[in-house]
Formats: C-alpha cells, structure tokens, sequence
C-alpha cells in the first residue's frame, strides 16, 4: 500500500485531496494533518510515500514544517500545495529539495499526475 500525507490548516483542502486521493488512486492511504506539528509527530510514527504540504498555515510555517520533515526522513518527498505563485518560500523549499509546487485551485488530474510519479505503485513506505 501506498502511503500519503495531506497537511493543511484548512479541513475542507484535506478533504477534498484525501476524496480525490481515494476516488481515483489505487492502493493509497491517506492521512491528514492540520498544521506542521501534528505532520511532524505523524512523520515520526511512520513513514509516508508523499507528502502533500501548505506552505502557509495558521500556526505553522510550511517551510520549517518542511524542513523538520527531512530531518526526520531526509529521503522524504514532498509536494508544496500554494495559493501564492509568486512565494519565495515556496522557491526555497524547491531549492532545498521538495519535489515541486502545486498551486491552488488544482485540478483532479494534476493530483494524481503527482502521486503516480512521485508515490508509483512499487513503493516500500510503511516498511521498516
């Protein structure tokens, strides 16, 4: 099984990647988080394929989240989800390694696009 993580301060985003996530992705679980924090204890309880990350958050930054996030799993990929284009923290967090940005409002397919090239079917997550 793959995998993923939806981190978004706002629960009807979670909602709505997790339902596309399940509708039209075989073999994927999914798990939300609302802010930064409770990503980072959800990282340290396992591991997960991808990661899809807000960059701003209420009460967490997404930058740091991510940051925090390859400490733990410095073989961690993870997907910037932005409503900004033009968010230099969003740039940095790219330059630093996370796998790209995806800018709201997104399409169906460019979620799944993401997951079948960054989360494909053979992954091992989840294995210790």
């Amino acid at each position: 099984m793959r995998k993923l993580m939806v981190v978004d301060d706002e629960e009807i985003i979670r909602n709505v990647v997790r339902d596309i996530v399940i509708m039209y992705c075989d073999d994927v679980v999914v798990e939300t988080a609302g802010s930064g924090e409770e990503a980072i204890e959800k990282l340290r309880g396992g591991r997960f394929d991808l990661v899809f990350l807000d960059m701003k958050m209420k009460t967490s930054d997404g930058l740091d989240t991510y940051r925090s996030m390859v400490e733990i799993n410095p073989e961690q990929k993870v997907f910037i989800v932005t409503g900004y284009l033009d968010e230099e923290r969003n740039k940095q967090a790219v330059r630093e390694g996370a796998c790209g940005t995806i800018y709201k409002p997104f399409k169906v397919d460019h979620i799944t696009d993401i997951i079948e090239k960054y989360a494909p079917r053979c992954s091992s997550a989840g294995k210790a």
